[in-house]
């Protein structure tokens, strides 16, 4: 397994209390809509592009679009050997001619689910099962070849199949729902960290990250991960991340050089996706695919809302098709510039950032992060930039900050 190299965002949720001399104004009414687009034209306030506006980029945006979450918890559990007796004899050994990896029989015909950095460049692998006897030496008799049927660079997935059908005592793994997981979640790895075959190793969930970006050997991928502080090192990858009852929420797929316990596995709901697309790409298109340009956010939309009463930007981040930021501009000068940010694809805005001097200085946000449709989460931004630097619980009896206040928080 290699190192991931870059993050896309760091630690958003952190929770603490700001100064009680911000709160004093009328605050957004809720969370409300994505400002629409009326009549094309060019965007009243700051001249230059997004990129050049003072405190925000696509790059800043993308940041706070995928760390913008509140954490919650849950009570701790699980039989964790329970789940090792049931789950490890259907985790393998993947080996290839650069290394190894782990991998997860997702099949009774022998399909094996794993990384595609784990195999990529290789058409065909070699597979071992865990031997019967626990700690028992293993020899190049046992390796079964499989050949790679479908793989995709881009979520870092890889399908294998074995040329064998495997015992029929190896029960697929099964695959748990990746809605229902939740920060402070007991989670459990089975793997082989340098080697050390079948190894477990239990952890609890950190964060949800969504359309996540990291790199592994110079090839880009993204894709919704989970964020654990489980222990995981090279051999690891491919392997499965299981929840307390042993069902597969994500797959192992790489760890931060620039902390200590950040481990990251991509995401069942990637992996089901991927599982069933039918279409099939060799290593040869993946190669092909991987040196194409990359998403880059872009405008969608400048011109006039469609109420005719502000001028408005909407941009597509992530290059889904959906407009996931909004800036708007209103007419009355007394109003605030506000950034309407969509972090979870749902098309309504979580969350609101207000530049009350509408110069692109961005002075106070409100958060729904139980998407209840009510603020819950305020963010303060001294910095002026469009993530926030901390945040502290929205109490409605004391309201928002006022604008000459926010000149006392960093302006």
């Amino acid at each position: 397994m290699t190192r991931h190299i870059r993050f896309a965002c760091m630690g958003l949720a952190l929770l603490v209390f700001a100064p009680n001399a911000l709160l004093q104004a009328a605050e957004p009414p809720g969370p409300g809509a994505m400002p629409e687009a009326g009549k094309a034209g060019v965007f009243a306030g700051p001249k230059s592009t997004i990129t050049g506006w003072k405190g925000i980029s696509p790059k800043a945006a993308g940041a706070a679009l995928m760390g913008l979450r509140a954490d919650t918890t849950t009570v701790r559990g699980g039989a964790e050997s329970a789940i090792y007796r049931k789950i490890a004899p259907s985790v393998v050994l993947v080996v290839t001619d650069k290394g190894l990896g782990s991998g997860s029989l997702i099949s009774e015909d022998g399909q094996i689910l794993t990384n595609y950095h784990v195999i990529a460049g290789f058409d065909q692998v070699n597979v071992i099962l865990k031997p019967e006897k626990e700690g028992d030496k293993l020899t190049p008799a046992q390796a079964i070849a499989a050949d790679v049927i479908k793989v995709d660079p881009a979520t870092d997935l890889a399908l294998l199949k074995m040329r064998t059908a495997p015992p029929t005592d190896r029960i697929p793994v099964t695959f748990g729902d990746f809605a229902k997981v939740t920060v402070g979640d007991d989670v459990n790895a089975i793997g082989h960290p340098e080697g050390e075959v079948w190894t477990f190793t239990k952890g609890y969930v950190s964060q949800i990250r969504r359309d996540y970006k990291w790199k592994v050997d110079g090839i880009e991928h993204q894709a919704d991960v989970i964020q654990t502080q489980t222990p995981i090192n090279p051999g690891n990858s491919g392997g499965p991340l299981l929840d307390s009852k042993g069902a597969l929420i994500g797959v192992n797929s790489f760890v931060s050089t620039e902390g200590q316990n950040l481990s990251y596995a991509v995401g069942v709901d990637v992996v089901q996706a991927f599982i069933k697309n039918p279409a099939r790409v060799t290593v040869a298109a993946a190669t092909a695919e991987a040196a194409k340009p990359k998403c880059e956010p872009h405008l969608v939309f400048e011109g006039r809302t469609k109420e005719n009463d502000g001028s408005v930007r909407r941009y597509d981040m992530f290059c889904h098709g959906r407009v996931d930021l909004a800036i708007l501009l209103p007419d009355d000068t007394k109003q605030p510039m506000v950034a309407f940010i969509d972090t979870v694809g749902s098309g309504k805005p979580d969350g609101q950032i207000l530049s009350y001097h509408r110069d692109g200085h961005w002075d106070i946000s409100y958060w729904d992060s139980k998407h209840t449709g009510h603020w819950d989460m305020i963010g303060y931004h001294p910095d002026g930039k469009l993530k926030p630097t901390s945040f502290g619980p929205y109490i409605p009896e004391k309201g928002a900050p006022s604008a000459a206040n926010s000149e006392n928080s960093g302006k």
